[in-house]
Formats: structure tokens, C-alpha cells, sequence
């Protein structure tokens, strides 16, 4: 049977819909989508490992204004130190946050406990502290401490604003007890960051995935 081809000025505009397309093929687009970008984020970058002492993104200077960045962690041992923490950097190293502070609600599974914690300055003033409590507490199962934590940033790489960064997560600090933490830190300098780095301060390991997002209409 022959092949009829039928040439571009043939087809009547939106002549094709989703009846003649299979929506279950994957299409390669070469070309730039524009519109229907507010409020959506394109990844920028992503790091995933199942044993590193830090989760490191890059890619503020992509042009991008106002970034995400997701993290789905587990810490491999037990440590009551075990504080997750976060720092921007550029090529010239990581730089110290001014000022980080943590706050913390949490509630055990059995009612038989809620509260929660606020400390004005952190554990680690050089570094934004994520976790008011250890991140996996010295008698708790690693298998059953795991958290998914937020961080957003506006302008990181802008050379005439100071930079803040702050963000919340969700953890278990052991099987029993569900954490709320909310964080904020500031840089007091007008320093251009290009990448950003998650770990715990305890230097111990460990697993999960990290992903930088840029806003698309930013």
C-alpha cells in the first residue's frame, strides 16, 4: 500500500487532537516551550547516592531568580549529633551564614508526647540547621529515620543583595516521633553563590537524593 504524504499547508490549523495522537509516546521537543511556565520549576540539577558524607547541587548562576531545593534523606547510623545542615558556596568554597535559626514541632505516634522546640541560635550559627532535634537519635533504628526537607532561595546569585534562604521539612527522629522543623539563615554579605550543599554535621553518611529547581517565570 502506498504512503500518501500530505504537505503542512494541507492540514486546517488544530485540524490534529489528542484522538489522532498516541498521548502514551514519548515525543522529543528540539525547540523552546514558552508559555504556561507560572509557577512551574524546570531541575536544574540533582545528586543521588546511597552512602556520601555530603549531597552537593550547583547551578544558581543558570539565570534563574528564585530556586527549590528538594531533599528525600536517610542518615545511615544512629547519632544523637546527627543535625542536618546546609551552606552556599561558589568557586571559592562554602561560606559561613551569618545568623540560622530552627524551630520544632513534634508529636509521637502514640499521643503520649507533643511539643516543641525554638532556639534563636542553632547549634551551628555558621551553617542553616535544619534539624532542631538529631536527624536519627542514638537509639532509634536508621530503617526507620528517613525526612523530606524544603529550602527556598531567592536571588543566590545576585551580586547586590544580601541572601537569605529558609524552608521546612518533615522527619522521623525515631519510629515513634514525627518532627516539623522550620528554618531560616541569612548571609550578611553580598556573596554570589552557584551551588549549595546538604549533610549532617556529625560527618556521618547518608542516602537519599537532592534536586535543585529554577522557577521558569522568574
Amino acid at each position: 500500500m502506498a504512503v500518501t504524504t500530505i504537505p503542512t499547508a494541507g492540514i486546517a490549523d488544530d485540524a490534529v487532537g489528542n484522538t489522532k495522537l498516541d498521548l502514551t509516546e514519548n515525543y522529543a521537543f528540539t525547540g523552546t516551550v514558552t508559555g504556561a511556565t507560572a509557577g512551574a520549576y524546570e531541575v536544574i540539577n540533582s545528586s543521588t547516592s546511597t552512602s556520601t558524607s555530603t549531597f552537593e547541587v550547583t547551578g544558581f548562576d543558570n539565570g534563574n531568580n528564585h530556586f527549590l531545593i528538594a531533599a528525600y534523606l536517610q542518615p545511615l547510623t544512629a547519632n544523637g549529633s546527627n543535625h542536618l545542615m546546609c551552606q552556599f558556596g561558589n568557586d571559592s568554597g562554602y561560606s559561613s551564614v551569618g545568623h540560622s535559626v530552627v524551630t520544632e514541632m513534634y508529636a509521637r505516634s502514640d499521643g503520649g508526647d507533643l511539643n516543641y522546640y525554638n532556639n534563636s541560635g542553632a547549634n551551628d550559627g555558621s551553617k542553616l540547621q535544619m534539624t532542631q532535634n538529631s536527624f536519627c537519635g542514638s537509639t532509634a533504628n536508621p530503617d526507620e529515620c528517613y525526612g523530606i526537607f524544603y529550602i527556598y532561595a531567592a536571588n543566590p546569585y545576585q551580586a547586590s543583595v544580601h541572601k537569605h534562604l529558609g524552608g521546612h521539612g518533615m522527619y522521623n527522629h525515631t519510629g515513634s516521633y514525627s518532627m516539623r522543623p522550620a528554618y531560616s539563615g541569612t548571609y550578611g554579605s553580598n556573596t554570589q553563590f552557584k551551588k549549595a550543599k546538604i549533610f549532617l554535621n556529625s560527618g556521618e553518611n547518608l542516602k537519599g537524593t537532592v534536586t535543585l529547581y529554577g522557577s521558569l517565570d522568574s
